[in-house]
């Protein structure tokens, strides 16, 4: 900026990138820096606010035409048949297109759901649209399956004993014969939703030498990768893909189903296509979060040292959770998975690790507690003996305990850790490392007689390495935390007859203002260390953290997720 004019940096790339450097330039030292370490604020927060930032569901193409899809309700179910006759009545319904399933390459999932897609002037015709059809579906293999049939299953898994070793050192089988005390339990936790507050949706112009998309997705790439999938014949370089604002993620617009739904029917109409899903679409055709089981086995020494644990996984197939905390921590140690999934699954805030976090946390809680231990002080001995140790996943292979022990201080030091408490308060602690980088939550609850939970105070702290925007961070583990603490509350999805049937905020509960917690403080580590993203760190101990409270405060320990009327329940029995 000189004298008021401002040039963008974009428009300097190219000269920049022709200069020869005589010498390597000096970078600032980090007490130097102005920008970096300083809170910003979001500068559309204002027109967020008012409804004047641009969403991929506010855009419009000349000539465009919208979508809607009557998809199968069934897993992997397909249209038998259907009769558009009444739709084409409804006035502004232009087309009505049978839209074929696509399998997912990578788990041989539906990724574009069978259907059938009105097309109509305005999304209230196509709607009314969808209606009118008349579809018989084929409701496929799974016809039969309801959540009671997939604990069935898990039963079986386990039982068959065909477990797959993911990490394992010591002897655990002989350790834990041996140990002073042992203790055997299992979590569980349901399928999870993303809901994003903005469902998805896709704006798509196949024209016949270039591509226009309106994406409310993740990523630009795998936008025009999903597209040529259904375009054969285009490039990337006749790809112009518009990445809007997200109305939230979470992981669910990485996926690119809406658009490759919208370029499909954009290149059976010749016109621009935006296809927009509804709520019960969102949730009825959702990639979850995987329903999983985790089961333990834990032996301590006479001292109270965790020196026996075995982890079985039965869910996805993956390496995360049975690496993580206290997986090298424990002198004989053994991690199996077995594999058992049902409904399309992608990634969901902290794949993988969100649900590893509640339950190897609730795990070595429930060991804390066995051993006669301070659960806080029980963490951070088992950091401080062993040291850094291997940690295979996402942008990471080290785990520092110093870094985990300071995210564990810090929240704990916010929260009053040790104070006095008034009956019927309890104090939980977790932490989780993910996506490389290191996050701790302590929570404080009251638990009444008749089971009422109050959060009163959640103390969230993360170390990203260095913190680019604080204020951003903050505002990261105050959303991880509430989403966390939601998830474990309430939400739950349920299938019977073979397709999901809670498919609006009635029966999928998102928590409501009055669970959030009366105080919450947010403090992110400062270092020097080089950053890592901080959107899924906070979520993973923010559920065991709740869990381990509730314990403290009224002896409930929460074995299976949702919460839900469990304390109600106890207190009364």
């Amino acid at each position: 900026m000189n004298g008021g004019r401002k040039i963008p940096f974009s428009s300097l790339v190219e000269k920049a990138a022709a200069l020869e450097l005589k010498n390597e330039p000096k970078l600032k030292e980090p007490d130097e820096y102005t920008i970096i370490g300083t809170d910003q604020p979001q500068k559309v927060a204002g027109d967020i606010a008012v409804g004047k930032q641009k969403y991929a569901m506010d855009m419009e193409l000349p000539g465009m035409l919208n979508a809607v899809i009557a998809r199968c309700p069934y897993m992997d179910g397909l249209v038998k048949s259907f009769d558009a006759t009444e739709a084409l009545k409804v006035p502004g319904v232009r087309h009505v297109v049978r839209v074929n399933r696509i399998p997912e390459d990578l788990n041989e999932q539906k990724y574009i759901a069978d259907g059938v897609a009105v097309i109509a002037d305005s999304h209230w015709a196509a709607l009314k649209g969808r209606e009118a059809l008349e579809i018989e579906w084929d409701k496929g293999r799974w016809a039969h399956v309801d959540n009671a049939w997939i604990d069935g299953n898990f039963d079986k898994l386990v039982a068959s004993g065909d477990t797959k070793v993911r990490l394992e050192h010591g002897d655990f089988d002989q350790a834990f014969a041996d140990a002073d005390k042992t203790l055997e339990v299992t979590y569980e936790q349901p399928y999870w939703a993303h809901a994003t507050m903005e469902t998805p949706c896709g704006l798509v112009d196949v024209q016949k030498d270039k591509v226009i998309v309106y994406a409310g997705n993740q990523t630009a790439v795998r936008v025009m990768n999903d597209l040529m999938r259904v375009l054969p014949g285009y490039t990337h370089d006749q790809f112009e893909v518009n990445i809007m604002r997200l109305g939230s993620g979470f992981g669910r617009k990485f996926i690119v189903d809406a658009c490759t739904e919208a370029a499909i029917l954009s290149r059976e109409v010749g016109a621009p296509v935006k296809v927009i899903w509804t709520r019960e679409d969102d949730l009825e055709q959702d990639f979850y979060n995987p329903k999983g089981r985790h089961m333990f086995k834990g032996g301590l020494d006479k001292d109270g040292k965790l020196v026996a644990a075995n982890y079985i996984h039965c869910s996805t197939d993956n390496d995360f959770a049975t690496h993580a905390f206290p997986a090298h921590h424990v002198p004989n140690y053994r991690g199996e998975v077995i594999s058992s999934q049902v409904l399309p699954s992608g990634p969901w805030r902290g794949p993988t690790e969100n649900v590893a976090g509640y339950a190897m946390q609730s795990f070595v809680d429930e060991m804390a507690h066995m051993a006669g231990q301070c659960p806080l002080k029980y963490r951070i001995d088992m950091f401080r003996e062993t040291g850094d140790t291997p940690h295979p996943g996402f942008s990471s292979d080290v785990m520092v305990a110093d870094r985990f022990i300071n995210v564990l201080q810090i929240a704990a030091k916010n929260a009053g850790w040790g104070k006095e408490l008034p009956k019927g308060h309890g104090m939980g602690v977790a932490s989780f490392m993910t996506f490389g980088g290191y996050a701790a939550c302590v929570v404080e609850v009251k638990v009444d007689d008749d089971g009422t939970l109050t959060i009163i105070h959640a103390s969230g702290a993360a170390d990203p390495g260095i913190a680019i925007n604080p204020q951003g961070c903050r505002a990261q583990i105050e959303s991880g935390t509430l989403d966390g603490f939601s998830a474990a509350m309430g939400q739950a999805i349920e299938i019977e007859g073979g397709r999901v049937v809670n498919n609006n905020f009635d029966s999928y509960e998102m928590a409501r203002i009055g669970l959030a917690p009366h105080n919450f403080t947010a403090e992110v580590a400062r270092n020097t260390i080089s950053p890592k993203g901080l959107g899924e760190m906070s979520l993973p101990p923010a559920i065991p953290a709740l869990c381990n409270a509730i314990f403290d405060a009224c002896g409930v320990r929460i074995r299976k997720l949702p919460i839900a009327d469990q304390l109600e329940k106890a207190m009364k029995a």
